[in-house]
């Protein structure tokens, strides 16, 4: 397959063919112009010459000899070749060469015009061969009162050698004068055409490949300038398209976040519907029975042996867990309207880290609150239900750490809301669980460690004071739950 030139090369292919038949049509014009310049000249100097010769009719010769003398003093000349005198019947009287017989047929006498014959190599020929070229004058003379004809073969050779000499010297200057011009055209090409063009096309890759902040630069001819600008225009355009397009797609993806988000609150909403439905329900039907198991079951252990006394102990035990369980139910079902008050996010939170620490909840866990931003803003909420969440999140990221492990609690305000990060160095959240995570009764504890209750509270609870609670888990490294509340006078 043929490789595609660039224009450059195809521009310059052309001046060059252009250049070079222009200046040899010049220099063939100068050759045949000088070519016949010079052999006028010569042909009128013959033609003199030979009129000269002719006229001479007053002298008289007293023999052959003497008149041979004079042909031969007057024709000696380096423009003469050769030369012959006819007689009246054309027998030759004197021969110089004796090719002077062999140009043609002499005129027959006693009177005639003189008969001129030219020949010379074409212009073309002169770049081979070593042919001259002559003229060939035959012209009556009475010499001596008698009737002769005169042959007088003039050589062309210095003018052919001058044409050779005008020849190398045209094509010395046919090339210096084709290269001055082909370079200072490829310069005018390179500097009017080739680099403007180039700096177009680097524009166009710039923008092929997404780059729409650098402009065009603009050099070259008008026309070219003007293609700049309107290329450059295209780009602005083309750029605040991109940017409108950019920003679109960023509104719908933050539109498609939201709705995502709204969509998942609302299945959560209605999942927290229909449980605290259920669970409303439930707890009224088992409460009344489970209330009355408890107390038949205390009248019971009174005339029992203390095997089986124990035995009813463990079943007590056993419905005090069913009992919390219903209170658990009832509360997430129905949230009690509990008090709001002002108050100090920071603070609480501390509390009840030394609340729990005093009941010996973390054990051999650090739990680190020196972290807490103070002050904090206020928020408005309920205290016990406030300390029922942090509750939860640290029992919960106490039961993800190892015995050795550590607990981190920090805070920040931004955009209206103080939010107070958890931050644990515990087993963390599987991918899958992290969207179950706060669904009632979902966990991922051993049987009996959990009843999944906790984390949907905490939501409930968040949510009641209008804000919310996220997470973050990085699988065998810990998790982070963020509890976001607005702050007093705050616009979250």
């Amino acid at each position: 397959m043929k490789k595609n030139s660039g224009f450059r090369y195809e521009i310059l292919l052309t001046l060059v063919f252009l250049i070079g038949a222009a200046l040899l049509l010049m220099g063939v014009f100068m050759l045949k112009t000088m070519e016949k310049e010079l052999i006028s000249q010569r042909l009128r100097y013959a033609m003199d010459f030979s009129k000269s010769i002719s006229q001479i009719n007053a002298v008289e010769f007293h023999n052959s000899a003497e008149e041979i003398r004079f042909f031969t003093d007057a024709l000696e000349s380096q423009e003469i070749v050769s030369w012959a005198v006819f007689d009246a019947d054309r027998e030759p009287l004197y021969i110089s060469s004796p090719d002077i017989l062999l140009e043609g047929k002499i005129p027959t006498l006693p009177d005639f015009e003189p008969v001129i014959r030219v020949e010379f190599p074409h212009w073309q020929n002169l770049f081979a061969g070593k042919k001259d070229g002559y003229i060939l004058i035959s012209t009556p003379v009475n010499h001596g009162g008698r009737a002769k004809s005169l042959r007088i073969k003039f050589s062309l050779g210095d003018i052919r050698a001058r044409l050779e000499n005008i020849r190398t010297a045209l094509l010395i200057f046919i090339l210096l004068d084709g290269g001055l011009i082909l370079l200072f055209g490829m310069y005018l090409l390179d500097r009017n055409l080739a680099r403007p063009v180039r700096a177009l096309s680097d524009s166009t890759q710039k923008i092929s490949r997404g780059n729409f902040s650098a402009p065009v630069i603009l050099q070259g001819p008008r026309e070219i300038q003007d293609l700049g600008r309107s290329f450059d225009s295209m780009r602005v355009a083309l750029d605040g398209s991109r940017r409108q397009t950019d920003a679109h797609i960023q509104e719908l993806r933050d539109a498609n976040l939201k709705l995502e988000k709204t969509r998942v609150e609302l299945i959560r909403s209605e999942k927290m519907a229909s449980v605290g439905h259920l669970a409303a329900g439930m707890a009224h039907e088992i409460g009344n029975p489970l209330g009355a198991a408890m107390g038949y079951l205390e009248l019971l252990k009174a005339g029992l042996s203390d095997v089986n006394r124990n035995i009813a102990d463990r079943t007590a035990g056993e419905l005090e867990r069913i009992d919390c369980l219903v209170r658990d139910l009832l509360d997430y079902a129905a949230p009690s309207e509990g008090g709001r008050e002002s108050l100090d996010p920071a603070a609480l939170v501390c509390d009840t880290v030394k609340l729990l620490q005093q009941q010996g909840a973390f054990g051999s866990i650090q739990v680190d609150t020196e972290v807490l931003s103070a002050p904090l803003p206020k928020i408005t909420a309920d205290r016990q239900k406030l300390e029922q969440l942090f509750v939860n999140l640290l029992l919960n990221a106490r039961d993800a750490c190892a015995p050795d492990g550590r607990i981190r609690i920090s805070s920040l305000e931004s955009e209206g809301l103080v939010r107070i990060m958890v931050d644990d160095n515990g087993c963390g959240i599987s991918p899958k669980d992290r969207s179950l995570i706060f669904d009632p009764f979902f966990t991922t504890k051993d049987p009996g460690r959990g009843r999944g209750l906790g984390l949907a509270v905490c939501l409930r609870i968040a949510q009641e004071f209008g804000g919310d609670i996220s997470a973050e888990s990085r699988p065998g490294s810990g998790s982070v739950f963020t509890v976001a509340l607005p702050a007093e006078g705050g616009d979250g």
